[in-house]
């Protein structure tokens, strides 16, 4: 307990005692000075001279591990960093040229005389002798006319490292640099500061020390843990019972979503510039962030369109699931699908992947998806232009082609539609030809009744009216309406009677209400009145029978008895 103990203080100390150190006060004439590269002897000598002045800034006692960044990075200029790609180009070139210092201090330096030099005509590669570490002359690119340490040179300098680390220093002005950089918290190089760490803290596992491995398992578990809050906001806002809760639930989301992308970046920024992890280990780890990073981002994009959409229809005051809404979602979808597009494309090029693949991959990948989704596709588009045309709204009365009912839920593929009588009707879009909504604006009902022919309509006219201005009179109905209910006169005659008709005029929806209590009042008034509806009768007409006495003959008897026996037609 007491080792473990000892090992957690000691980790603690190496991760935040570098800003404790007193300050070095570094004296560069001309801090942001490039190297010079005009030529293979001048690239060398400019590699040498930076980490040579490294070396002295690392081995003062007061010494911190950023004063060697400028010279570090000086010398780090004079490699073609080119091939690594650019998510840890910067954190991997001190590294390279570090390892690159311990080569060359093993190896040996030519005579400077021997290099090509910008008086001589230089050639436009160079191989120190005995090496394959070679200078050439770049090109293309930013750095065109240059003489740059290979980007081979840099891409298999962990190798020649590894082939000649257990060779003693030749003449080294620079010893020692990369065992301290493992050690040193932070980007830079203190000498001092790895002396006067425990020995066990010296010690590496894969290439990295005890502290380091101890730092980024806590990193590890910060960034694990982060997810239980946004997996809780995110089931929050489906569990949400009404739509104030969701967007408010959306909101939480959002910001969680926020804090955590700050979390990953602080995390990135720790673990290398702090825990400064090296080699293998630091590419994985920086993979890893970056593709954490770029993920949240994503979630964030998407979410983001939500809590637009949410924002803009609170203060427009739009009904939820309205086609204003919808036709919000759509537009945040394809910005949105925009930016993902965009953001897999930069992520690709911080990861070496060339853009134009990228692109080439979506698009092909993008066809394929279209063509076996061709009725998404299709359902997608005409839900949009029926969502523009306002052709129906949640809680309206529609009827496409057999299907009829109230408009339950409008998705962007498809439109539910609950019958009066329970069924939900699931129809999608690119399946509708024609649309009848009978939820707009205003309804006219018309009513038809029919009285025997001797009715005076004139009667029926005035009852009609008083009807009508009696609803219009009652609180219960009069909001209801939009013209009262009036006689329309006498419409036809049948062969029972004489068909009046009425109609008035309401708010949609309100008809069937209306419509049952306006037959009830005018069945009271009828009978009130004295007037009857005119049913279907059989009547059989008996002429007089000629001849001797009250006998009818055979056939007349039959046809009487028929008609007594048969009953009347139901009306």
């Amino acid at each position: 307990m007491m080792y473990l103990k000892r090992m957690a203080i000691t980790a603690v100390f190496c991760l935040f005692g570098l800003s404790a150190l007193p300050g070095f006060a570094q004296s560069l004439e001309h801090p942001l000075r490039p190297p010079q590269t005009g030529s293979p002897q001048a690239t060398l000598q400019s590699f040498v001279n930076a980490m040579n002045e490294v070396h002295a800034i690392a081995n003062q006692d007061d010494a911190r591990g950023r004063d060697t960044v400028l010279p570090l990075r000086r010398a780090a200029a004079t490699i073609d960093m080119s091939s690594f790609p650019v998510e840890i180009r910067r954190s991997q070139s001190i590294e390279v040229a570090l390892l690159l210092d311990e080569v060359l201090d093993r190896v040996g330096l030519p005579d400077t005389s021997t290099v090509p030099s910008a008086a001589s005509e230089a050639p436009n590669k160079w191989r120190i002798p005995n090496t394959p570490i070679a200078i050439s002359l770049v090109e293309g690119g930013p750095r065109a006319g240059e003489y740059l340490f290979t980007a081979q040179t840099a891409l298999n300098i962990r190798e020649y490292y590894e082939a000649v680390r257990d060779l003693p220093y030749s003449d080294a002005t620079s010893p020692g640099l990369y065992t301290a950089y493992l050690t040193t918290p932070g980007p830079g190089i203190a000498l001092r500061w790895s002396e006067r760490l425990p020995e066990w803290s010296k010690k590496t596992l894969f290439d990295q020390t005890y502290w380091q491995w101890i730092a980024l398992a806590g990193v590890a578990t910060l960034l694990v843990a982060q997810f239980i809050p946004i997996l809780r906001a995110s089931r929050s806002v489906g569990a949400a019972e009404t739509e104030q809760q969701e967007r408010a639930k959306r909101r939480n989301q959002f910001a969680t979503l926020l804090l955590a992308l700050a979390l990953t970046v602080a995390a990135a920024w720790f673990v290398d510039e702090i825990v400064n992890l090296t080699g293998d280990t630091q590419i994985t780890v920086a993979y890893v962030l970056a593709i954490l990073r770029f993920f949240l981002i994503g979630w964030i994009v998407i979410v983001a369109g939500n809590v637009f959409v949410d924002a803009v229809s609170w203060a427009r005051g739009l009904e939820p699931n309205s086609a204003g809404v919808l036709l919000l979602t759509v537009a945040s979808w394809i910005v949105v699908g925009l930016f993902l597009f965009a953001l897999v494309v930069a992520a690709a090029q911080r990861f070496g992947l060339p853009a134009y693949s990228v692109v080439t991959g979506l698009g092909v990948g993008g066809i394929a998806i279209g063509l076996g989704a061709q009725a998404l596709v299709r359902d997608i588009l005409s839900g949009v232009f029926f969502l523009m045309d306002d052709a129906f709204r949640k809680g309206e009365y529609v009827r496409v082609g057999d299907a009829m009912g109230n408009v339950e839920k409008i998705s962007i593929r498809s439109m539910q539609l609950r019958h009066h009588l329970g069924a939900v009707h699931t129809i999608p879009y690119g399946q509708i030809s024609q649309l009848t909504n009978f939820s707009r604006d205003w309804v006219i009902v018309k009513l038809s009744f029919t009285v025997p022919y001797e009715t005076d309509p004139k009667v029926i006219k005035r009852i009609f009216k008083e009807i009508g201005g009696d609803m219009m009179a009652d609180p219960a109905y009069a909001d209801s309406f939009i013209e009262p209910f009036k006689s329309q006169g006498v419409f036809e005659f049948d062969d029972v009677g004489m068909v009046v008709r009425g109609k008035f005029m309401t708010k949609p929806g309100e008809q069937f209400t209306i419509r049952a209590e306006l037959q009830a009042r005018v069945k009271a008034a009828f009978d009130e009145a004295g007037i009857n509806f005119a049913r279907k009768e059989v009547r059989v007409a008996m002429p007089e029978v000629e001849g001797a006495g009250d006998q009818s003959s055979t056939e007349q008897r039959a046809a009487v008895a028929a008609a007594s026996a048969t009953d009347p037609p139901k009306s």
